[in-house]
């Protein structure tokens, strides 16, 4: 039996290949099975290499007496030593969560997520801590990006001056005190309230996320019913946020404010 094994070059130190891979093509003689693969005659290249290199070893069929036992020893060697290479190529896969994809609208927007996925005409994906739910219509492209979610986040905090948006207990709050309004004057256009806005779409998206979770547990009940009509009301809520979208956007000189789809 002829064995091929796939080896990286063999450092000073070492008088062994370092085991990757092994091929085992049988020959016709079957006798040849209970040869000692580990006393086999190395026929490597002598020259260095610096990829991986194969390497090459034929069994003597003189080395043992008919009917011997291969060594145990070597074939344990070999599966620990595969084991070894399999852990050290799990360490070469770069982590899933620092993989990304930059959703760019028709109107200018984007968006940073780890994950999305398409259902129907909607695409859903994760953003903030949260669902969020778009459709397919107003997405001009969807890239991968070397960056991290996190850091376009803060990229728009900066460019927001470090002012992150209220959460949406703080609704309420603002009813008993002063509000505070962020206002955009521009000559000869009406004021634009747009944290009236931010606050309006915010709690719109939450309505979004309890659609889209109502839909995932009709879906696993299997109840059809019940998950179309989950979808049609998360349609209806898509379209009545992208609403918003445009007019805030009108009234803004055709302009989407920063950090406008953060939460």
């Amino acid at each position: 039996m002829e064995q091929n094994f796939l080896s990286f070059p063999t450092p000073a130190p070492c008088k062994q290949p370092f085991l990757l891979a092994v091929r085992a093509v049988h020959y016709p003689d079957m006798d040849l099975k209970s040869r000692d693969l580990m006393g086999a005659k190395n026929r490597s290249t002598k020259s260095p290499v610096s990829s991986i290199v194969y390497l090459r070893f034929r069994t003597n069929p003189d080395r043992l007496p008919v009917g011997a036992s291969p060594s145990r020893e070597g074939f344990s060697a070999m599966k620990k030593m595969l084991s070894a290479i399999v852990i050290f190529f799990l360490l070469l896969i770069p982590a899933a969560g620092d993989a990304s994809f930059l959703i760019r609208l028709k109107n200018g927007g984007q968006l940073a997520t780890p994950m999305y996925w398409i259902e129907g005409r909607l695409i859903f994906f994760y953003y903030a801590g949260g669902i969020a739910g778009i459709e397919r219509i107003v997405v001009d492209r969807v890239e991968r990006s070397e960056k991290k979610p996190a850091d376009y986040m803060d990229t728009t905090s900066e460019n927001r001056g470090k002012k992150e948006l209220p959460p949406l207990s703080s609704i309420t709050e603002k009813a008993q005190g002063p509000e505070k309004t962020t206002e955009i004057k521009e000559e000869g256009a009406e004021k634009v309230n747009i944290e009236a806005y931010k606050n309006k779409k915010d709690q719109m998206t939450v309505i979004l996320d309890g659609l889209l979770e109502k839909q995932r547990e009709a879906a696993a009940r299997g109840d059809n019913d019940a998950k179309e009509k989950a979808r049609e009301e998360m349609v209806k809520a898509s379209k009545e946020i992208y609403k918003l979208t445009d007019e805030v956007t009108e009234k803004n000189k055709g302009k989407l404010p920063e950090g406008w789809w953060a939460r």
